[in-house]
C-alpha cells in the first residue's frame, strides 16, 4: 500500500499545487486537528538542524504547568534521542493516550545539565478565536485557524463583546487574520456568513453535476452592519485571502463596510486599502477532503 500511496500522491500533485493524497493515518490526524483538540502535552515545536525546539507551550497546558519554556530544546523523548527523528515522528511520540506519562530531557540555555521532566498527557483544546475590547468602543477578534469550533467561538466572542461593551457603544470590529494558515471549507463559509446579511458567499463548479454548489448568506450578520477592519499578512492563507475574504467582496465593497490592512514583509510596515483583489496570500490552505478510498487490511 506504501507504493500505491506514493503513486497516488504523485498523480494528484501533477493536477495542481494544491492536491495530494492523504492516507488513513494522516487523515485521522488531520481530522483530530480540525476538531481543535488533541491528546498530548501542549507544545508548539519546530525542527531545525535536527534539534526539536520549543516554539511556545500552549496556555494552561501540561507542558506550561511543568515549566517548559520557549526556546527549550527537547533532546530525548522517553529516553530515546530526538536527533535522527523527523518532526512528525517526534510529535507522534509526544502524543499518546490520555493520562499516560511521557518523559522529556530538556536542554536549556544557561543550564549545564539536562532537565528531566515527566508530563501526563491531557486533552488539549486549542481555541481558534480570541477576543477583547480595545478602548471602550472597538471589538478585536483574532481568528488563528478554521477548525470545527471556529464559527461557534466567533459567535460567542461577538455576543460577549456586545454585552460587555454595549451593542450601541461598539463603533466597529477589527478581525485579525494574520498568520492564519486556513482550515475547513465549511467553517470559512460560515465565518464569512457571520458578517453578511445576503448575497452569494461562494459557489463551487466542477465537471459533474454533484460537484456544483452555491452558498448564500441569509440575514446572518452578527455585527449589525458595523464597520470592519481586516488584518492580513503573507502568512494569511487562501481560506482568508484569495478565497474567503474575496467571497465577501461583493457585499462589503459595495456597502463600504470594510478596510483591509496588509502587513508587509518589513516589520511594522502596514498599508490600508479598499479591497481591489490584491494577490497577497499563500495558496492551498482551504481544506476540503473527499471520501477516503477503500483500503485493504494488508498494508
Amino acid at each position: 500500500m506504501c507504493l500505491i500511496g506514493f503513486a497516488l500522491d504523485g498523480m494528484l500533485r501533477e493536477l495542481d499545487p494544491h492536491s495530494g493524497y492523504i492516507d488513513q493515518a494522516s487523515l485521522g490526524e488531520m481530522q483530530r486537528q480540525s476538531r481543535g483538540e488533541f491528546v498530548g502535552v501542549g507544545l508548539e515545536v519546530g525542527m531545525e538542524d535536527g534539534r526539536l525546539e520549543v516554539i511556545t507551550p500552549l496556555e494552561n497546558s501540561p507542558a506550561a504547568k511543568a515549566g517548559i519554556s520557549a526556546n527549550d530544546v527537547i533532546t530525548k523523548i522517553d529516553n530515546k534521542p530526538v536527533r535522527g527523528m523527523t518532526l512528525d515522528q517526534a510529535v507522534e511520540k509526544l502524543r499518546g493516550p490520555k493520562n499516560t506519562a511521557v518523559r522529556l530531557s530538556i536542554s536549556r540555555k544557561g543550564r549545564n545539565r539536562p532537565i528531566e521532566i515527566t508530563i501526563i498527557r491531557e486533552v488539549i483544546k486549542v481555541k481558534s478565536v480570541k477576543s477583547r475590547a480595545e478602548g471602550n468602543d472597538v471589538g478585536y477578534i483574532r481568528i488563528t485557524e478554521f477548525t470545527e469550533q471556529t464559527t461557534d467561538l466567533l459567535r460567542t466572542a461577538i455576543r460577549e463583546l456586545s454585552r460587555n461593551v454595549g451593542a450601541d457603544n461598539i463603533k466597529g470590529f477589527v478581525i485579525d487574520l494574520r498568520n492564519n494558515p486556513g482550515g475547513l471549507f465549511d467553517q470559512a463559509v460560515s465565518v464569512a456568513a457571520s458578517f453578511l446579511d445576503n448575497g452569494e458567499i461562494v459557489s463551487i463548479r466542477g465537471r459533474n453535476a454533484e460537484d456544483v454548489g452555491r452558498y448564500d448568506a441569509r440575514a446572518s450578520d452578527l455585527t449589525k452592519g458595523k464597520p470592519l477592519i481586516v488584518l492580513i499578512n503573507g502568512g494569511s492563507a487562501s481560506a482568508i485571502g484569495s478565497r474567503r475574504w474575496r467571497i465577501t467582496r461583493p457585499q462589503t465593497r459595495h456597502g463600504h463596510r470594510h478596510t483591509v490592512v496588509w502587513q508587509g514583509l518589513r516589520a511594522n510596515h502596514y498599508s490600508a486599502y479598499r479591497w481591489r483583489g490584491r494577490p497577497a496570500f499563500n495558496d492551498g490552505a482551504l481544506l476540503h477532503a473527499f471520501r477516503p478510498l477503500h483500503t485493504s487490511q494488508r498494508d
